[in-house]
């Protein structure tokens, strides 16, 4: 389920708390909880099946079912989030989120969240007045964890909409996009297509907690609203009615440069065979630890370091799409290196990601060795694939002929660091917030990112987060203001 683009209208309280949800600085973010496979690294060549006996099994929860604390209608949590999206968004039933969310639960936006589904309700009706044609189109859902904890949902959205210039849209007293007039006549009829991935945590059959990305710069682009000007008002919103939401940012970038670089939790209950749940983890991290590597401070620091990682996760004719690339695809090695120097923590000194949630799910086929033929070229095109083959098959030799060969992780993550505008491509002159150039920005970005892998290569990188939001950062703050 996601919320979408009235979201800002309800100031969201840094810390705030209620007794069914959390923030993402509590003890339960994945920052500050002790990983199962703490005290290993697949870069390192250690197996986390050492030790394991597959008589002994690795289950969680004995009896687990995925439709636990769901009504009879919902098989389990892909059925749910598809079926409560579709009747809300396409179907209008606005109403309907009022079961389906909890009354406090908040909703986490870069640019400005919410809280309740009162206020979820609000700002629904308002994109549906915005946009009545509006679709939302579940290009994949991934799921994890239980009805204790909660479970996790990642809804990759492909959403396209028409912009519809009514007599209440043209009230400027409505949500922030109105509000700071984003929009006028001369977007009436204009069309866009952007991705949206929706992060659910669900008890009970009702969502308690949100994370929301989309990438609003696109979709002003392709209204045709000037995408600087939409960050200039939307910084100049914060600084005038949002003092709240600066102080969750300040904690946000605080939270990621303190932590564990490296630390994370996977839950791994959406994997039926307990025996497997070894090997899946040992991919998870493989894939997950090296696209922090690429994407963090170890290979943001340099184009050529940047360049050398992306040759060892990505496969060498993967497509890649970000709101970095237009939401076009880059194919193959050369495309994706070429993204350091534009990135907006390209170069950067002071740079750090946090992985906050990883999920991963096996695909259809398997990982039996057949012999008398040559490897598949396409999911192992390197030799370095083919020792990561053997190592993996002589470490989990029980299970690993069963485990799949193609799989999806979605990783919902947190960047933070400092960059000066100039990085960014942006000029600041005669800018209204009167931020010199020369000036460092403390930026986060909240994003979330589905990797479609082979072998133990990415092979498609679909990754979402707001970059009018990270512009309007970039506009606002400087290093000595903080």
């Amino acid at each position: 389920m996601t919320t979408e683009i009235s979201i800002q209208s309800k100031k969201l309280p840094n810390g705030n708390k209620s007794s069914d949800t959390h923030s993402p600085t509590d003890t339960h973010s994945l920052s500050e909880v002790n990983s199962p496979s703490e005290g290993y690294s697949p870069s390192e060549g250690h197996s986390p099946s050492e030790g394991y006996s597959p008589s002994e099994g690795y289950s969680p929860s004995d009896g687990y079912s995925p439709s636990e604390g769901y009504s009879p209608q919902w098989r389990d949590t892909v059925d749910y989030i598809e079926d409560i999206t579709y009747r809300i968004w396409e179907q209008g039933n606005v109403e309907y989120v009022r079961d389906t969310y909890t009354p406090q639960c908040p909703v986490w936006v870069l640019g400005g969240g919410c809280v309740g589904a009162e206020q979820v309700v609000v700002n629904t009706t308002r994109t549906l007045d915005m946009f009545p044609d509006r679709t939302l189109f579940p290009t994949r859902v991934l799921w994890n964890g239980d009805n204790v904890r909660g479970y996790h949902s990642s809804h990759l959205i492909s959403t396209h909409m028409t912009y519809r210039d009514t007599d209440q849209s043209s009230d400027r007293d409505l949500d922030e996009e109105q509000r700071f007039d984003l929009f006028s006549r001369e977007c009436h009829g204009n069309q866009a297509r952007i991705r949206v991935i929706a992060h659910c945590m669900i008890r009970d059959g009702r969502i308690f907690e949100e994370w929301l990305v989309r990438d609003n710069g696109e979709l002003y682009r392709q209204l045709g609203i000037d995408t600087t000007m939409a960050a200039k008002k939307l910084a100049l919103k914060w600084k005038q009615d949002e003092p709240d939401h600066l102080e969750w940012l300040g904690s946000e970038f605080n939270r990621v440069m303190e932590k564990d670089e490296m630390g994370f939790e996977e839950d791994l209950q959406n994997i039926p065979n307990k025996f497997h749940r070894p090997a899946y983890r040992y991919l998870a991290h493989f894939i997950a630890e090296r696209y922090q590597k690429v994407w963090g401070f170890q290979r943001m620091s340099s184009g050529k370091s940047f360049d050398d990682l992306v040759r060892e996760i990505y496969h060498p004719h993967a497509r890649f799409e970000s709101p970095q690339t237009g939401n076009k695809d880059l194919v193959g090695w050369e495309g994706i290196g070429g993204l350091h120097d534009t990135f907006v923590f390209g170069s950067s000194d002071s740079v750090k990601m946090s992985l906050d949630w990883i999920i991963i799910e096996p695909g259809d086929d398997t990982r039996e060795k057949r012999s008398g033929r040559s490897p598949n070229a396409w999911r192992y095109p390197q030799p370095s694939d083919l020792k990561h083959k053997e190592m993996f098959h002589s470490n989990f030799n029980d299970t690993a002929a069963d485990v799949a060969e193609s799989f999806t992780v979605a990783v919902r993550w947190t960047l933070a660091g400092k960059v000066k505008a100039i990085d960014a491509g942006i000029s600041l002159t005669h800018d209204p917030l009167d931020i010199p150039s020369d000036r460092e920005a403390r930026v986060v970005v909240m994003g979330e990112s589905h990797l479609q892998c082979v072998g133990f290569r990415i092979i498609r990188d679909v990754t979402v987060y707001d970059s009018n939001a990270v512009l309007a950062q970039i506009l606002l703050h400087s290093s000595s203001d903080e």
